[in-house]
C-alpha cells in the first residue's frame, strides 16, 4: 500500500542480513544451526528470514531445524529445550528473529548446562544487551525504535509546517556484540553508529 504522505521505519530484511552475517563471520561454516522465527507470514518473519537468505546463511550452515515461536520467549524455551535433547552436542548456535525468543533459547541452554551454544536475536531489548555484557547472548541486532520515533515525528513536523521532507526513509539496524556492548550501554546508539 502506498497510499501514505511519509514513511519512517527500519527494513526487516536487513536486520536478517545483519544477523545472518554475523553467524557466518563468527560460527564455523558447516555448523550445525536451528532457527527460531516470528509469526509466519508476518513482515518480520518474512524479511529476517529473506536476509539470510540474502547472505547465504541457510548454505553456510547446516541447518537442523527451522520452527516458529511466535515472538514469545516461553514458546522459544520449550523449542530449545526439545532441540537440545533431539540434537545434543551437535547443536551449535541458535539464531533467533527477535531477542525475546533469544532469551527463552538462552534460558533453555543455561538450564541444561550449555554455555557453549551461540545465541543471537534481534531488536535490542534491554535484558538482551545485558545478557550480551554478561557473554551470555553473542549479538543482539538492534532495532532503533528511538530513531523510529524522533525521524518520525521530524517528518511529521516538516510536512505540517509545508517544508521539505523525505517520504521514505529507514533507520538502520545496528549489531550489539561483546566489542561495543559498553560503549552502547554509555553512549546510546550514536556510539556504535558505522
Amino acid at each position: 500500500d502506498k497510499d501514505y504522505t511519509a514513511f519512517v521505519g527500519c527494513t526487516d530484511q536487513e536486520s536478517g542480513e545483519i544477523l545472518g552475517t554475523w553467524f557466518m563471520e563468527n560460527v564455523e561454516e558447516g555448523s550445525k544451526v536451528c532457527i527460531i522465527e516470528g509469526p509466519m507470514g508476518q513482515s518480520g518473519q518474512v524479511g529476517r528470514y529473506a536476509g539470510f537468505e540474502a547472505v547465504g546463511m541457510l548454505d553456510y550452515f547446516e541447518v537442523l531445524s527451522v520452527q516458529t515461536a511466535n515472538w514469545k520467549r516461553d514458546e522459544a524455551m520449550a523449542l530449545a529445550e526439545d532441540w537440545l535433547t533431539t540434537y545434543g552436542d551437535d547443536l551449535k548456535a541458535i539464531i533467533c528473529e527477535n531477542d525475546d525468543m533469544a532469551l527463552g533459547a538462552l534460558s533453555a541452554c543455561k538450564a541444561a548446562g550449555r554455555d557453549d551454544i551461540i545465541i543471537g536475536g534481534v531488536d535490542g531489548l534491554d535484558e538482551a544487551v545485558e545478557a550480551v555484557k554478561a557473554g551470555e547472548m553473542a549479538v543482539s541486532v538492534l532495532q532503533d525504535a528511538a530513531g523510529q520515533g524522533a525521524g518520525g515525528v521530524e517528518v511529521a513536523v516538516s510536512i505540517v509546517k509545508g517544508e521539505d521532507y523525505k517520504a521514505d526513509t529507514r533507520i538502520p539496524f545496528r549489531p550489539i556484540t561483546a566489542e561495543n556492548v559498553d560503549a552502547y550501554l554509555e553512549g546510546g546508539v550514536d556510539a556504535i553508529a558505522n
